[in-house]
């Protein structure tokens, strides 16, 4: 991974561009200079790079600025290989779809983080279902206004107490009149407030963080 740092500083000028990775080096080393510091930080960040495989290098102009670039080099977690092997396993072709009893379930998300959102919208189309987004539940009250689901996916980063209050507003679809399973999703310890949580509606709890595996039998079991 190639990372990039851009400031709008005072520059390093020509004299220190050679030192200036050494430790304590500075380019500025007068006793009435404006930035103060150990000359340490560049030099921890250069052994910091190379431990992980990696190093780092620098453009800059005097008066202009700097722009620093490091590379690292990562290996990718057993977590992140057995979830790419689950969805690489259930990978949809053109023939598939055709027979697949998914093809014509929605499920709406309610997710704010942005990443997260790219994952589990990859997670639902590639179960030929269509994914429908909420940043929150206002909004997916909005679009369940108009539109049917068969399923809800809630993050359940609530703070308010109204938030709570408006999932038992979302049980019932106001096209077809029927419950729409709900599904929590949580980063922290639930199973203390699980018994408070299915009385607000929700039908199912998981953990975050969660395996595709997982979520796929939890769309076996509510669709």
């Amino acid at each position: 991974m190639k990372f990039t740092i851009a400031d709008t500083g005072i520059g390093i000028d020509e004299r220190f561009k050679s030192k200036i990775f050494g430790i304590f080096s500075q380019g500025d080393i007068s006793v009435n200079k404006k930035y103060t510091g150990t000359g340490l930080g560049l030099s921890i960040s250069k052994q910091l790079a190379m431990m992980m495989n990696g190093n780092i290098s620098f453009e800059s102009t005097l008066g202009e600025g700097s722009t620093f670039t490091f590379t690292c080099s990562f290996k990718k977690s057993d977590y992140y290989e057995k979830n790419i092997e689950v969805m690489n396993d259930n990978k949809i072709s053109e023939d598939d779809n055709i027979n697949n009893l998914w093809m014509n379930k929605s499920i709406l998300c309610i997710e704010t983080n942005s990443i997260d959102k790219e994952v589990m919208e990859s997670i639902v189309e590639r179960k030929g279902c269509k994914y429908i987004h909420a940043h929150n539940i206002s909004e997916a009250l909005k679009i369940l206004n108009c539109n049917y689901v068969d399923l809800i996916l809630l993050d359940m980063k609530l703070n308010k107490l109204e938030d709570f209050e408006k999932i038992k507003e979302m049980r019932i679809s106001r096209v077809k009149g029927k419950n729409i399973p709900i599904i929590g999703m949580s980063s922290y310890t639930i199973m203390e407030n699980r018994e408070i949580l299915m009385n607000l509606g929700i039908d199912h709890c998981i953990s975050k963080p969660f395996n595709v595996e997982e979520i796929y039998n939890i769309f076996e079991i509510y669709l």
